[in-house]
C-alpha cells in the first residue's frame, strides 16, 4: 500500500512529537549507543510547509548499527530500510501513515553533517524556504511519498544549498 505525498502547513506539535520520540529511542538505545539525536528535515524549520513526517538524524557510537540496535528499533515499530542508496546512513521508517524517518549515521558522518547544514541554512533564510516550498508544491498530492522523481526534482536545490560557501 502506498502513500500520497501531502504537504501540510507548519505544525508546532512536530517539535513535541520529535521530543517524545527521542525519549522513546533513548529508553531502548541509551547513551551507550546514541551520541546525539537531531530534528532535521522540513518539520524542524518553523513556518515551513512539509510532509508531516518527523525526520530524525541519530548519531550512533558504533556504525554500522549492530543487529541488536536494529532489533531494538524494530521492537518499537521501526522498519529497517537499509542504506537505500545512501552510503553512511541506515534508514528506518515508522507508521502508516508514516510518522517518522530515522537516519542512523556515524558520529559526525557526511550524511548527518549535510542534514544539519541544510536545516540550519533554511532556518536562517526565508527566501530559501520559499524557494524550497515552491519546488515541493509541484508534487503535492500528485506523487507517491517515496517518489524517486520528487527526490530528483529537489536534488539540485539541496545541492545548491549544501555547496554554498557563504553558509
Amino acid at each position: 500500500m502506498t502513500e500520497k505525498l501531502i504537504l501540510k502547513d507548519y505544525d508546532p506539535n512536530w517539535v513535541i512529537k520529535f521530543d517524545e520520540e527521542s525519549k522513546n529511542i533513548f529508553k531502548i538505545l541509551t547513551n551507550d549507543t546514541v551520541h546525539k539525536i537531531h530534528h532535521v528535515g522540513s518539520t524542524s524549520i518553523a513556518g515551513m510547509k512539509s510532509k508531516s513526517i518527523i525526520d530524525m538524524a541519530i548519531e550512533i557510537k558504533q556504525y554500522p548499527p549492530s543487529v541488536k540496535v536494529v532489533e531494538l528499533l524494530e521492537s518499537i515499530g521501526y522498519k529497517n530500510e537499509g542504506e537505500c542508496g545512501v552510503p553512511g546512513r541506515y534508514w528506518f521508517t515508522k507508521g502508516f501513515p508514516r510518522e517518522f524517518h530515522l537516519h542512523l549515521t556515524p558520529i559526525d558522518g557526511d550524511v548527518v553533517r549535510s542534514l544539519l547544514k541544510f536545516r540550519d541554512v533554511l532556518r536562517k533564510s526565508k527566501l530559501l524556504q520559499v524557494e524550497y516550498m515552491k519546488i515541493k508544491e509541484k508534487f503535492n498530492g500528485h506523487h507517491e511519498l517515496d517518489s524517486h522523481e520528487y527526490n530528483l526534482h529537489k536534488a539540485p536545490f539541496v545541492t545548491k544549498v549544501l555547496l554554498d560557501k557563504g553558509t
